[in-house]
């Protein structure tokens, strides 16, 4: 039950940061290149929504049990809380990048419609993959956390190896030099920048901002682990809740 609800949650909570992605693409007129949706929908969204399934359960039930609805207070905090962190780190992320100096807003005017791929190639699009992939990744590692009815999230190794195959890219990605695999991807700290084209995105930038994406991971994990999961969850749960119906004789 426990596995059930964190593949649950973690497809409503791709889906949510999808379509936050959508409307910051809407409003800044930039789309991610079609490399950055095969790796978020074809291998982020199948591959680790396959691995979470695999999680092991302890050895021994535990004395509570596993929430059994959508619209828990467990749930919904989980989900929603994620959600509100997610999205304070991403209009940090983008305020971060408009208040760079070599920093020029993205025209469509510039494009040509038929060639909409261009859409792509420029540093909005960039910095809204890299927070966006990161988020919908690290959803997949906090809901998949031991807690007190799955075995540990190290005992799952293909989540891990998945994972790690992925975070190594994301880093390579973010940090790495200007390559084939950049142009793939589309990502503008290579010349492949429309609107200037001589300025990719510098290092000293994406190096910042790969800072700002590890507190967007530590904040996560430190929300579902200590009060999702951890000693808030034991207080409240505590105070409130009770594992029994009251019944009338």
């Amino acid at each position: 039950l426990a596995t059930s609800f964190a593949s649950v949650k973690f497809l409503i909570m791709y889906g949510v940061i999808a379509s936050t992605l959508r409307l910051f693409q809407w409003y800044h007129a930039v789309i991610m290149s079609e490399w950055c949706f095969i790796l978020a929908d074809g291998v982020t969204l199948v591959g680790l929504s396959y691995a979470i399934t695999l999680s092991k359960p302890l050895p021994n039930l535990n004395e509570q049990r596993p929430t059994s609805s959508l619209i828990a207070p467990t749930t919904l905090t989980s989900i929603v809380g994620q959600e509100l962190i997610n999205v304070i780190f991403l209009f940090s992320g983008v305020h971060m990048l408009i208040n760079e100096v070599w920093y020029c807003p993205f025209s469509p005017d510039n494009v040509d419609l038929a060639k909409w791929w261009l859409f792509s190639d420029n540093h909005m699009a960039t910095t809204l993959f890299f927070t966006i992939i990161t988020q919908q990744q690290l959803a997949a590692w906090v809901f998949s956390f031991g807690s007190r009815y799955r075995a540990p999230i190290w005992r799952n190794y293909l989540l891990v190896a998945v994972f790690a195959l992925l975070v190594a890219l994301d880093i390579y990605l973010i940090l790495g030099e200007p390559s084939v695999v950049m142009d793939l991807f589309r990502i503008s700290s290579t010349t492949n920048v429309v609107v200037l084209p001589d300025i990719p995105m510098p290092f000293s930038f994406r190096a910042k901002y790969f800072g700002l994406l590890v507190g967007n991971v530590a904040t996560v994990i430190f929300f579902e682990y200590v009060i999702v999961l951890g000693p808030v969850r034991d207080f409240l749960r505590k105070k409130y809740h009770k594992d029994y119906l009251s019944m009338r004789m």
